[in-house]
């Protein structure tokens, strides 16, 4: 199975509209509509033009990531990540893992953020499993390729 990947930027501006309270449906809807800009009135912290030039052409691929949670991100910088756990599943540092140069290390994650975490940084990060808490979370460190 080929796991989407979509830009940084991208899933920025996607998983924000949906942290905010947009639907998954609504979403597919209104990018089906390509009336992606309509959502500036409801967060202004992105140019939500520049996600509706992205999705053009790449509609079917946009659709398989969102409606599978799971796609991964074609450059991610070790700042990027941790913007992305911080957007996506309100993880902060020093409260819910350590951050050092290109590692992150000790956070605890369920299963169904395990699989959609090691989709996302496939590019260029490894996760690594460190200690299985129960039959539901696990603690991981992921780390950048250099350094494996």
């Amino acid at each position: 199975m080929t796991i989407p990947t979509i830009t940084l930027m991208d899933a920025y501006m996607i998983e924000t509209l949906f942290s905010k309270g947009i639907k998954k449906e609504d979403f597919l809807h209104t990018m089906n509509e390509k009336n992606l800009d309509k959502y500036v009135h409801f967060d202004d912290s992105f140019d939500y033009s520049e996600l509706s030039t992205s999705v053009q052409g790449k509609e079917s691929l946009f659709e398989e990531a969102i409606k599978k949670n799971q796609y991964a991100i074609s450059y991610l910088t070790i700042g990027g990540l941790k913007n992305l756990l911080r957007i996506k599943y309100e993880f902060v540092e020093e409260k819910d893992y350590l951050l050092y140069d290109q590692k992150l290390e000790n956070l605890t994650v369920n299963q169904k953020q395990l699989k959609e975490i090691k989709a996302l940084v496939s590019s260029a990060w490894r996760v690594i499993e460190t200690d299985e808490k129960s039959n539901h979370s696990v603690t991981i460190s992921i780390l950048h390729v250099s350094i494996l």
